[in-house]
Formats: structure tokens, C-alpha cells, sequence
């Protein structure tokens, strides 16, 4: 895999989402917008060193923006597209790079969906434990967050509501509360992996099947 083309790639999706956000708010008539601290390693690697150094203040309003939400101001409105795009381009980079360290020598073969899910897995992993450390070391004022388009989250609020021994209501409240200490942060870790590699392997097994086409 090219790890450059696919950040690109990766960046553009991570940018149009951003933008989506937006388009919804104003089609609503919202004066601000949702902003989303989810799958944003850029941003949460940023919150974290700026913290242990003792500058978290100057970023506070990133937090105010997450609890708040973004004003729809047209200096907003540019960048929160290009932030998206670098976070976008950061994780697909390191989606690619770990992509190759897995696959190794056997590139040749052709692409590999359970590699990229792992890939996609251990990344998306890693940066839904960096937003529960934000989460706690900022103080989020957020129960959870209200969307999402995970895997999980979606499994969780549209399937069957089985509950088995409470295992299940278990379950939803470790995914969809937000970290109140470190298990709850490396829980969230686990739970990144699940969904990365739950759509890591749904976005690889359709693009194998398109390219065949």
C-alpha cells in the first residue's frame, strides 16, 4: 500500500465529513456546528502534550467546541475542513505504514483485508484511547457523544435489545459513556479496535470487490 495516496485519500474523507457536520448545522439553521474529537489523532495528540506541558488552557476552546459546539463563522467554516484533512492524513498514514509492517514481504500477494482491518483496528484503537485521556484530563462535559457512524454504536442503538445476565447494558454503558478514569480509557482503546477493525474489514472487502469490477 502507498502510504501517501492513501493518506490523501484518507484526508478527503476525514474533510468531507467535517464539512458534512457543517452542511447539516446550517440546513437545521443552527448558528454552530457538532464537532467531533472522535478518530482525531492529530488533535488529541496536541490536547495531550499541551496539557502535560501546562498549556492546556490556550486550547480550551477545542473543548468548548466539542461541548458546545463550533460557531458557524466563516473563518470556521475553512478551517475546520483542513483540520479534518490533517487528522484524515495523519491516521491514514499510519493506517498504511502499520498496513505494511503486517502484510511484510508478502505485498506481492495482493491486498490483504484481514491485514488492513488489523491496521485499521490498531489505529483507530489508539486514538479512541488519546480522546478518553482528553476526556479526563479536560474534563469533557459531555455523557457521551450523541452520533456517531461506528460500527458499534450503530449495532448497539439499532439492534436487539437482548440483554443476557446485564452483560449487555454492561457493555453500552463502557462504549457509550465517556472515560471517567484509565480502565474506562483503555476500555474505549478496545473499543476503537473493534470498530476500526469491524470497518476497516467492510471498507477493504468492498473496495476488493470494486476493484475486481
Amino acid at each position: 500500500m502507498k502510504p501517501i495516496r492513501f493518506s490523501i485519500f484518507a484526508g478527503i474523507v476525514w474533510a468531507c465529513g467535517s464539512l458534512l457536520l457543517i452542511i447539516i448545522s446550517l440546513a437545521e439553521g443552527s448558528q454552530t456546528s457538532w464537532v467531533e474529537l472522535d478518530f482525531r489523532p492529530l488533535i488529541g495528540t496536541v490536547l495531550i502534550a499541551s496539557e502535560a506541558l501546562g498549556l492546556g488552557s490556550h486550547f480550551e476552546g477545542i473543548i468548548s467546541y466539542a461541548e458546545n459546539g463550533m460557531p458557524l463563522t466563516p473563518l470556521n467554516i475553512i478551517i475546520s475542513p483542513l483540520l479534518g484533512f490533517a487528522d484524515g492524513f495523519i491516521s491514514g498514514f499510519l493506517i498504511a505504514l502499520i498496513y505494511n509492517f503486517i502484510r511484510g514481504k508478502r505485498t506481492g500477494l495482493g491486498f490483504s483485508v484481514l491485514h488492513f482491518a488489523l491496521a485499521a483496528g490498531i489505529v483507530l484503537g489508539l486514538c479512541s484511547g488519546i480522546l478518553g485521556i482528553v476526556s479526563l484530563w479536560y474534563g469533557l462535559n459531555l455523557e457521551t457523544f450523541d452520533f456517531s457512524v461506528r460500527p458499534l454504536f450503530l449495532a448497539f442503538t439499532a439492534g436487539p435489545d437482548i440483554d443476557i445476565y446485564g452483560l449487555l447494558s454492561a457493555a453500552k454503558r463502557s462504549y457509550m459513556i465517556l472515560p471517567h478514569d484509565y480502565a474506562g480509557a483503555l476500555a474505549w482503546t478496545l473499543w476503537g479496535f473493534l470498530d476500526g477493525f469491524i470497518g476497516g474489514a467492510i471498507g477493504a472487502f468492498v473496495y476488493s470487490k470494486v476493484r475486481g469490477v
